[in-house]
């Protein structure tokens, strides 16, 4: 797991990097493929480590931490490698950045759970304007 994970950042750090091949282009599909491929390896580690609890007494403490340090740096570079292919992207805008909630908090009736995004009052004719406002 641990070497699948370095090849997942070589494999990055080789690619260059946009806000769309990050969320869907070839980078996301080979991080998932990355993510996958290290769930079965768990799961096949941990039904090893199942045999050697029950079949190897004298070698339980060497199966587990082996296991869990694999699973630890797998988990580490990975997360370095997101890290460092996010960092240099633009932040996604929110719906308040947009403009598409009010800017006055106490515009935004409080018990309406039907509209979650609110047009800016200004912006809005009367005609479209419901009864609670």
């Amino acid at each position: 797991m641990t070497l699948l994970g370095i090849t997942f950042a070589v494999i990055a750090a080789r690619t260059p990097v946009t806000l769309a091949r990050a969320t869907t282009g070839p980078l996301a599909a080979i991080a998932g493929t990355t993510v996958f491929c290290a769930a079965v390896l768990a799961l096949i580690g941990l039904l090893l480590l199942l045999f050697v609890f029950l079949r190897r007494p004298g070698k339980r403490l060497r199966a587990s931490l082996s296991y869990a340090i694999g699973v630890c740096l797998f988990v580490a570079v990975f997360l370095a490698t997101d890290r460092r292919v996010t960092r240099p992207l633009p932040e996604r805008h929110s719906a308040a950045q947009v403009g598409l909630l009010p800017q006055n908090p106490r515009s935004v009736p409080r018990n309406s759970s039907k509209n979650l995004f609110l047009l800016p009052s200004d912006s809005c004719s009367p005609a479209l304007r419901s009864s609670h406002w």
